[in-house]
């Protein structure tokens, strides 16, 4: 009898009688929703939990409802951020499927468990609640309780991010007598030390707008929107500045956003950085790329809407040290886009031609990830850098800086120099190696 009175029960929850069952959005950018669920879960020390289903499936209707039941609402709300992926009839979103190892040809629903950096810690792989609609609800719940606690498959995941005191104080004594305001933002990912110093605070971007650029277009390449090796036509009106690489192309020369997007990141050059911007489809589209995914302060101010205030006081972009390291550590860590995605991005962040700042202080044997800005009054830098003892995210931003100079012992890039080394330096420790000294006379002039 009571097994009879479960599986009625269940059969009544089965039964999707009003539209609030309509629990996954068909309309939804699911990776937009990961995204920012991602970064939540990592501000909040939680969890992912993603749901693979569909609306016309029964049994994933129940499992949200169980899921959702009286009895679960305290562990879900104080343990996970849950994101609904809609899987059509399993024609859609089958790419973040396969990135989160869910086979949809075992069935759904079907959950998978992330944790604070995007990193997988459990998948089904076997359809184990294919049929919610006959099994024990208590499932569900030891499901939960289960991939709570539990570490990363393949890794350990690493740990919450804390303020490290010997890092905070190398920085403080880095940027000491400064003329100008300064932010910093560093992290060792497999320790979680970090330090920050005006993290949160609004700064202009100058070139490091080109990373959302970046992200934004290579997020339409990844579902086949621009075509990465298509022949574009090169026009001398699309010419920015006289010193960019593009700008001395011939009217009519053929070049493919490939090129584009290496001559964006690699010299920083603004003409092809515009036509980047294009191809992503314009600076609207990357704030609301932004926006969809957490990012609260990084815009881009110049050829957007309603952005005119923010672009007089900012420039073409504005951003926070920590939510720059944020931008830079998606791709470092794989969640940009898709993995192939990110690891073109990286290659393309690894090849910069500006190595004569923060990149100057790491040995030349250390592979890093980097982009570099700089307008009047700001200088800046961001790094994504494979060390021996942990891979860690560095972003330094100035603002309101006295030295407006273009020469290489500008204020600014001191500092960045400075900063980069105090933090190699507290990470790496005695590494055996040091900047030579006359390595400057191969820093670039601006």
């Amino acid at each position: 009898m009571r097994r009879a009175l479960l599986a009625a029960a269940l059969g009544f929850l089965a039964r999707p009688a009003f539209p609030a069952a309509a629990v996954y959005d068909e309309k939804a950018d699911a990776r937009a929703e990961l995204d920012a669920a991602v970064r939540r879960a990592g501000a909040e020390r939680k969890r992912v939990l993603v749901d693979f289903g569909a609306n016309w499936c029964g049994d994933c209707l129940v499992l949200d409802r169980v899921l959702h039941a009286p009895e679960n609402l305290a562990l879900l709300a104080s343990g996970y951020v849950v994101v609904h992926v809609d899987i059509g009839r399993f024609d859609k979103n089958v790419d973040i499927a396969e990135r989160c190892g869910i086979p949809l040809k075992k069935g759904v629903p079907a959950l998978a468990v992330l944790d604070g950096a995007g990193r997988l810690v459990y998948a089904q792989k076997n359809g184990e609640f294919e049929a919610m609609r006959r099994l024990e609800p208590s499932l569900v719940r030891a499901f939960l309780e289960k991939w709570l606690a539990a570490a990363p498959a393949g890794a350990a995941a690493g740990p919450p991010a804390s303020e490290d005191a010997a890092l905070t104080r190398a920085i403080a004594a880095a940027v000491a007598g400064f003329h100008g305001k300064v932010g910093v933002y560093a992290r060792q990912l497999k320790s979680g030390r970090e330090a920050a110093l005006n993290a949160d605070e609004t700064f202009p971007t100058a070139s490091l707008i080109k990373i959302p650029i970046l992200l934004t277009l290579f997020e339409r390449i990844d579902r086949g929107e621009v075509d990465y090796n298509a022949e574009l036509i090169y026009r001398s009106t699309r010419a920015y500045d006289d010193g960019d690489v593009l700008a001395s192309y011939q009217d009519g020369k053929k070049i493919s956003p490939a090129k584009l997007v290496w001559l964006m990141e690699t010299m920083s050059d603004n003409t092809a950085a515009l036509w980047c911007a294009e191809l992503a489809g314009g600076a609207d589209a990357v704030n609301a790329w932004l926006e969809a995914r957490g990012f609260k302060t990084t815009r881009v101010n110049r050829r957007a809407t309603g952005r005119t205030a923010e672009a007089e006081k900012f420039g073409w972009g504005q951003t926070t040290p920590r939510e720059m390291a944020e931008l830079m550590l998606s791709i470092g860590e794989g969640r940009a886009a898709s993995p192939a995605a990110s690891e073109e991005m990286l290659r393309v962040l690894s090849r910069t031609y500006w190595d004569g700042e923060a990149l100057s202080q790491i040995p030349p044997t250390i592979h890093a990830a980097s982009k570099q800005g700089a307008v009047e009054h700001s200088r800046s830098e961001v790094l994504f850098v494979d060390a021996p003892s942990g891979d860690y995210v560095l972003a330094v931003i100035t603002k309101d800086q006295a030295d407006a100079s273009w020469v290489r012992g500008n204020e600014g890039y001191e500092l960045l120099r400075r900063v980069s080394r105090a933090v190699w330096t507290t990470f790496e420790g005695a590494s055996g190696w040091t900047p030579r000294p006359e390595s400057a006379r191969f820093y670039k002039n601006d």
